[in-house]
């Protein structure tokens, strides 16, 4: 985060949002895309989720020693089809792995933490409070 809660952007009329300090035009979500720093980001998030198992079917839970549901032979790991996997649907807000209640013992509230975790660590943000 750029801003606390007591000190965030202030709405300009004619311009939009402004850092409250620099009294400069923050920038677009399309500008923010474009950004190298944001693209190195979702370039490791991409290498990082290819072998996370996605589903009891991705090859990916080879690695784990674990025959995934319906096996067939020419599966391999880091080779799943699924879209959890494609860079055009990653992202902080979606899921990213099966969050079943029923193999991990996890709440989705558990689930929720660990996603938040695992994004803010890269990022030097550490294990948010609860």
């Amino acid at each position: 985060m750029k801003y606390e809660s007591d000190h965030l952007p202030v709405w300009d009329e004619g311009a939009g949002y402004l850092d409250p300090d620099a009294d400069e035009v923050l920038s677009t979500w399309d500008e923010a895309l474009d950004d190298k720093t944001q693209r190195e980001h979702a370039a490791r998030f991409v290498d990082a989720l290819r072998h996370e198992p996605c589903s009891p079917a991705c090859p990916n839970w080879l690695r784990y020693g674990v025959q995934p549901k319906g096996a067939k032979a020419g599966m391999a790991p880091g080779r799943c089809r699924s879209k959890a996997h494609k860079p055009e649907h990653l992202g902080y807000a979606g899921r990213r792995v099966l969050v079943s209640r029923k193999w991990s013992n996890k709440t989705l509230a558990e689930h929720k933490q660990d996603r938040r975790t695992w994004v803010l660590e890269p990022l030097g943000r550490g294990r948010p409070a609860d």
